[in-house]
This record gives structure tokens, C-alpha cells and sequence, in this order.
């Protein structure tokens, strides 16, 4: 009963509190274990680039831009200049919850706000090349269609990172990024533990059978004050029969 009167307590005071304030709180928080995710990345990048080129990364839920730093890192460290990065984020935090199962979990509307120019902001202080970084500002179901896959030309995703938290998030990256697994493509699972990005890579699965999964690998949020596990999966499309 504390516990619930806690949680409400602080859904409550979250939704009130002004958007400067969110992001101050924000600011302070760790969310990614970068020296650990960096490593993921490189050996993700060692892995696939024995079989063809790194093509693009995809990255959904981008927030202050720790994971597509270390994402550009990895890169830099096998000495690749060509992959393109995309950072999909709204930059106003969560979306409105309305999934019956995105209720269920612990957050909601305007969580994990980082302000787009203060994104930017630690890209540049990361000296990444803006030719090949991409940030797309909006919710994902005002972006996320066929006029930016046209406008940007993407095709191929080589490593995508779900971030996103909430199972109707993760459900429309997913789906978004189906048509660009081509013979190879490694996914990372952020906040696989809180059980929406499970629920929406199973039914993405489920709606593709001619795409293969097998797990690749994880890593721990020791960082946190309760460490959850994320999770890193190899997805393959089968072979099409002549």
C-alpha cells in the first residue's frame, strides 16, 4: 500500500512539475552504462562487418544522446566513416500512455524529456560528423512513415537500438524497421527487463516469420539503484526458394 501511495505520489508531482524542472531532474540521472555499451556495439560491429558493409543505425528514444555517442564511438574505433546515424525521439518525453499494457508500467506522459538543442548539445560536445547524424524530432506515429524512409533513403539497418520503454513505442519502431532487415541485423533491447519491448519484438516476430532471432548477447544496468539486464538479439530473414 506505501509502495502504490508512493508511485502516486510521485506520477502526481511529476505532472505538475514544469518542463524546465523535468529536465533538470533528468539531467542528473545515468541511463546507460557507456563504457559497456560501447564494448556491445564494437562487437556488434565486428561481427557483421566480416559479411558486408555497416550500413544504417537506427536508434528509437534517443533522450540525451548517451547510447548514439557511444554507437558513434564503436564506429570510430573500427575506423568505419560511412554508416549513417538516426536518432528517432519526440524530445518532449513519453507519449500520452494509452496502451492497455503500457499502463501497467511504472511511467508516464513527459518522462525522459531532454530538449532537442540539449541533445545536439552533447552530440557536438562529442564531435560527431553531422553528415552522418540524423536527429528526427516527433512522436513515432507522426514520423515514423514512407516519406522520410524516401527522404532519407534508408534501406538497410545493420544495428537498431529500442529504447523507447513503452510496449506502443517499441510496437511502431519495430514495425517501422521491419522492411530494412536484410540478410543481418543485430537489435538492442534497453529496457527489456520492463517487459513492453519483449511483448512488441514477439508479436513483431510473429507478423514476419521469414525473420529469424537468436540472442547475442546482454548487458547490465549496474549503474542503477535496482540493476536490470538489456538485452542484444541477431535477427536473420530466411533465405526466399526460387
Amino acid at each position: 500500500m506505501f509502495s502504490s501511495l508512493k508511485n502516486y505520489l510521485y506520477r502526481h508531482l511529476f505532472s505538475i512539475a514544469p518542463e524546465s524542472l523535468r529536465q533538470i531532474y533528468f539531467r542528473t540521472k545515468v541511463l546507460v552504462p557507456k563504457k559497456v555499451l560501447t564494448q556491445k556495439f564494437s562487437e556488434a560491429i565486428e561481427f557483421l562487418k566480416h559479411n558486408g558493409p555497416i550500413n544504417d543505425y537506427l536508434e528509437f528514444g534517443v533522450f540525451r544522446g548517451d547510447s548514439l555517442i557511444c554507437m558513434y564511438q564503436a564506429l570510430k574505433q573500427h575506423k568505419i566513416n560511412h554508416s549513417r546515424l538516426f536518432g528517432f525521439d519526440s524530445f518532449e518525453g513519453l507519449p500520452e500512455i494509452k496502451d492497455k499494457y503500457d499502463k501497467k508500467l511504472p511511467w508516464q506522459k513527459g518522462e525522459f524529456v531532454s530538449a532537442l538543442a540539449t541533445t545536439r548539445g552533447n552530440l557536438n560536445r562529442a564531435h560527431v560528423n553531422w553528415n552522418r547524424v540524423f536527429l528526427i524530432k516527433g512522436y513515432f506515429n507522426n514520423t515514423l512513415n514512407k516519406n522520410l524512409i524516401d527522404k532519407h533513403n534508408l534501406k538497410s539497418a545493420s544495428i537498431i537500438m529500442i529504447d523507447c520503454d513503452l510496449y506502443s513505442s517499441a510496437r511502431e519502431a519495430l514495425d517501422f524497421c521491419a522492411s530494412m532487415i536484410n540478410d543481418r541485423t543485430i537489435i538492442f533491447f534497453d529496457d527489456w527487463a520492463a517487459g513492453g519491448e519483449k511483448l512488441a519484438f514477439n508479436k513483431m516476430l510473429k507478423a514476419n516469420p521469414d525473420l529469424i532471432a537468436q540472442e547475442f548477447g546482454s548487458y547490465v544496468h549496474s549503474e542503477q539503484k535496482n540493476p536490470y539486464t538489456a538485452k542484444i538479439f541477431l535477427v536473420t530473414r530466411k533465405k526466399r526458394k526460387n
